[in-house]
């Protein structure tokens, strides 16, 4: 609290503070020690805030940072990322939250620009048109690409051909989403929702929905700077993009896209609008991918088929009993005629006519 309060004394304060870090799950660790052991080309402090150290563990924005051995401190305290964005700096290094847009890992983008106007590629007026549009808004970072950047050219015909899907899926999310982009910090998830670089993270909506006087007006404007940042590399995104191509209208495809958006706000720290609707969707989904397997309807229609016969069978077994007369054989017929003739009886015995019995 002091470090929001007390402005006279928060760099005193400072290097009392203490956080887990994707490095140290188990131990606190200070500011201090997180500037020791950053490494030789990273220039900001990373930061995620969650409402609990679990989640942050399995938060979608970690992915690229741990794979590129980059510690990420984990802010899982209400009051934590209120102090950090209080305090902006320390010692001379930002502090940059991984879960909003424009996510620079490595190099800054001026230091390369200002290396290759050195070798006398020319790039020093680029770099200052780069600076002054950053106060109008507009991101030129997408259109440049530095000669012998392997990877600023792959990026480039990455963009390219998922243009067309990011165009896509934000018509079919409307204005759910600011825009959809490529993303850079995805390595395993299809997708991440992130904030805007001025608006609110998933845990800060959170505690402004908790205030008894919110502006719900601030909070629906922020909502609507949300940004979907899409894997390239993950299967699903592959079937979308072949999907946006051969069959913009299909309707599955859309359910997809709405499906994933929601599975990306949980993901990502964020609350659904509608967590019924949400099941529902779920639930259809499930039906679709489970229908028929395992031999279900098989046996479902075996059973139907047995419980009919047998229903049948039993049906013509009452009939017959019921309107068949049997029968008595011819020797029967003999004997019950044989019986009409004089009756003779003694002591161990009787006979009829030609038949004689005997008693025991």
């Amino acid at each position: 609290m002091g470090c929001i309060e007390d402005s006279g004394n928060h760099k005193r304060i400072t290097p009392l503070l203490r956080f887990y870090t994707s490095k140290s799950e188990e131990e606190l660790t200070s500011l201090d020690e997180y500037v020791e052991n950053m490494g030789e080309n990273q220039k900001a402090i990373y930061y995620l805030a969650t409402d609990s150290l679990k989640s942050a563990k399995t938060a979608p924005f970690l992915e690229k940072l741990v794979q590129k051995d980059i510690e990420v401190l984990y802010l899982v305290e209400p009051i934590d990322e209120v102090a950090i964005q209080n305090l902006q700096t320390y010692k001379e290094k930002k502090f940059v939250d991984i879960s909003k847009e424009d996510l620079e890992l490595g190099w800054c983008l001026w230091f390369l620009l200002f290396i290759y106007w050195l070798k006398g590629e020319g790039y020093l007026p680029l770099a200052a048109l780069l600076f002054f549009s950053d106060g109008f808004g507009v991101n030129l970072m997408e259109f440049v690409v530095i000669p012998g950047d392997e990877d600023e050219v792959k990026e480039r015909e990455t963009k390219q051909e998922f243009n067309l899907l990011c165009d896509w899926i934000k018509q079919q999310l409307g204005d759910k989403v600011a825009k959809v982009q490529i993303s850079k910090r995805l390595s395993s998830s299809p997708c991440v929702l992130v904030s805007g670089k001025f608006g609110w993270s998933a845990n800060m909506e959170r505690l402004m929905k908790a205030q008894a006087l919110g502006d719900t007006a601030s909070l629906e404007f922020m909502r609507g700077r949300r940004i979907l940042e899409i894997n390239p590399d993950h299967p699903i995104i592959k079937d979308l993009n072949a999907a946006c191509k051969n069959a913009p209208e299909s309707s599955e495809a859309k359910r997809a896209v709405d499906l994933l958006y929601d599975t990306a706000l949980i993901s990502s720290g964020f609350s659904p609008d509608s967590p019924a609707e949400l099941g529902n969707k779920i639930y259809e989904m499930m039906a679709m991918a489970l229908g028929g397997r395992w031999g279900r309807y098989e046996d479902d229609d075996e059973v139907e088929a047995s419980e009919v016969g047998a229903a049948d069978t039993d049906t013509s077994a009452s009939e017959t009993s019921e309107n068949q007369v049997i029968e008595p054989s011819e020797k029967e017929r003999e004997v019950v005629g044989s019986v009409e003739g004089d009756e003779e009886v003694s002591d161990n015995g009787c006979s009829y006519g030609g038949l004689k019995f005997t008693y025991t």
